[in-house]
């Protein structure tokens, strides 16, 4: 297959917010949410271009470290709370980078394997004929690991679907403040509450899939 100029391998993430018509005031709030998870992602390096809307409930970005991706996906849920992503993962080769990194969106200019392979990933999600409600898919050169990655993800995000919205504000100031004595001070609960309330959610758990997830991951 020949190779467009200026190519690079890296994963691209296209993610679809499940059920936006029947949210109010949805771009908007759309729009908030990306600005400041565009500023925060391209801050700490994790992203290489602002997250783009390609149309009214899809967006897409750009990671050159597939390690990455497991904490890109998780922040993006959290900050979506309480609305639903579906997320696919394409990892490949990547044009168009350099005049998207210029301030053109990522939407007008990039493309390459890693967008189709993204494109296949959130399509297999969003397909209904499968045994349960799958909300994260991997494609890449490497099927085996694609197929390990959705079944630890099947898993991982079956415990999401059950957090409840208080368990949710405890997942967030514990991520926030670092630890969980502080996380309960703020929430203005004890210690043994924010304990429990990880615990229900399944937290642990959570962290654990996605440890494993950066560790399939670590040798792109």
């Amino acid at each position: 297959m020949k190779i467009a100029l200026m190519s690079a391998r890296k994963a691209a993430l296209i993610i679809d917010v499940r059920g936006s018509r029947k949210i109010q005031d949805f771009v908007s709030l759309r729009d908030r949410k990306l600005a400041w998870a565009s500023s925060k992602h391209l801050s700490l390096g994790l992203i290489q271009a602002p997250y783009a809307v390609t149309v009214w409930d899809e967006f897409q970005t750009l990671t050159g470290r597939p390690r990455d991706i497991p904490r890109l996906i998780f922040d993006l849920r959290r900050l979506f709370q309480p609305m639903s992503l579906w997320v696919g993962v394409g990892i490949g080769e990547v044009t168009g980078l350099p005049a998207a990194a210029g301030g053109r969106p990522l939407s007008d200019v990039a493309g390459g394997e890693a967008f189709l392979l993204a494109r296949d990933s959130i399509n297999q999600v969003k397909e209904r004929s499968t045994k349960y409600l799958r909300l994260t898919a991997f494609k890449s050169v490497f099927p085996a690991r694609d197929a390990l990655l959705g079944h630890l993800y099947g898993l991982h995000d079956t415990l999401l679907m059950q957090v409840t919205a208080t368990q949710w504000r405890t997942i967030d100031a514990v991520i926030e403040e670092g630890q969980q004595d502080a996380a309960a001070e703020k929430l203005g609960v004890s210690a043994s509450t924010v304990s429990r309330n990880l615990r229900r959610a399944h937290y642990w758990q959570m962290l654990e899939a996605q440890d494993t997830a950066v560790k399939l991951l670590g040798s792109e």
